[in-house]
């Protein structure tokens, strides 16, 4: 998996390790921790703890349930993080157990179903189409400045992407895009950071001409920004695509 990705889950259940037995196997990760909770930004400045986890495979995709305060229980409701393979280099990315059971991949909604014969993945389909219907409205931004942002949708297709400099796929994207390709195609990308350092610094180092746009966490949360990288395609109609257009196609 290569995408960056964060996810929420609702089921909760026990598991002790014996069900390493059962065809789970248990691992151990590193994480910078702050007041407990795991960091993504900065990390270099913190002190990593070693957190015990069983991984599971799920329709090809490799979940993990930690057992983060060490007693022995990999499910417990806001206490462990359950997470995915990731493009972190030697980690999966994570997040707490919480009410939403949704799970970010590439843009697409799924729903992470734990149960005691192992977990079930499918399509949120409902998510998906809230997403749509609250995008459709093209409700303005409100930057990490403070400023209302309005995107304009003026090519065949825009695509508004969100990403961070903690996001290797996103670098590896935004690196390797072609903008002329792009342009030739009626395609224009708006890249939008979100909760990340040095947004600017990236875009002027690797010389894209891209406004530094950064999100503020209230309308992060408005856009549904739950997995990295996050992306809408809209057309000139300002019509919400059911199908995003496939930025690898125009990396150089």
């Amino acid at each position: 998996m290569k995408y960056l990705i964060l996810i929420i889950v609702a089921t909760i259940l026990s598991c002790e390790p014996n069900n390493i037995n059962q065809g789970l196997k248990y691992s151990v990760f590193e994480f910078p921790v702050y007041n407990n909770e795991p960091l993504f930004e900065d990390e270099y400045l913190y002190e990593k703890q070693s957190k015990k986890c069983l991984t599971e495979k799920v329709n090809k995709i490799v979940v993990y349930h930690f057992d983060w305060n060490d007693n022995g229980i990999y499910k417990e409701y806001g206490v462990d993080y359950v997470g995915v393979k990731s493009s972190l280099e030697n980690r999966p990315t994570i997040i707490k157990l919480d009410t939403i059971n949704s799970i970010g991949i590439n843009g697409i909604n799924y729903v992470l179903k734990i149960q005691e014969s192992g977990s079930d993945l499918s399509q949120d389909v409902n998510l998906l189409y809230a997403d749509l219907s609250l995008i459709n409205e093209l409700t303005p931004m409100i930057l990490g400045n403070g400023k209302n942002y309005y995107p304009e949708i003026r090519s065949d297709s825009t695509v508004i992407y969100f990403w961070a400099t903690w996001c290797r796929p996103c670098i590896e994207t935004l690196k390797n895009i072609n903008v002329q390709k792009l342009s030739e195609s009626g395609v224009k990308l708006i890249p939008i950071a979100y909760n990340c350092s040095g947004s600017k610094e990236f875009l002027k180092e690797n010389n894209l001409n891209f406004e530094d746009l950064i999100i503020s966490e209230m309308s992060a949360e408005v856009y549904n920004i739950k997995s990295m990288p996050k992306q809408y395609t809209i057309f000139k109609s300002k019509e919400v695509s059911n199908n995003n257009v496939n930025l690898k196609r125009y990396c150089n």
